[in-house]
């Protein structure tokens, strides 16, 4: 059985006008900071939604953007500012063994 594409299910380019009402305003700029936040959290519910797990959890294209969305989103966020902050820490460290 061939599964379903979820990636259909929502928007993954980022434009201006985010809520399509034909300008860019202010109400915009909320998009945007959701788009990008919950980013994570949807791929991975686009690739795990249509398989057994995705139904074992019991994801649905309705998933996108919810809770289930928004904690892995945070994790994954967490660890990717975790593992900028250890390069950036690498970096400005000197290396003594060069001496």
């Amino acid at each position: 059985m061939k599964q379903e594409s979820w990636f259909e299910y929502r928007r993954w380019e980022l434009v201006g006008d985010m809520n399509a009402d034909g300008v860019v305003t202010i109400s915009d700029m909320w998009l945007w900071v959701k788009w990008v936040m919950y980013l994570p959290g949807d791929g991975v519910i686009a690739v795990v939604g249509p398989t057994v797990i995705g139904r074992f959890l019991e994801l649905t294209p309705e998933s996108f953007g919810g809770v289930t969305s928004l904690v892995l989103s945070v994790i994954l966020w967490a660890v990717a500012v975790a593992q900028l902050g250890t390069l950036l820490s690498k970096k400005q460290r000197p290396d003594h063994d060069s001496v």
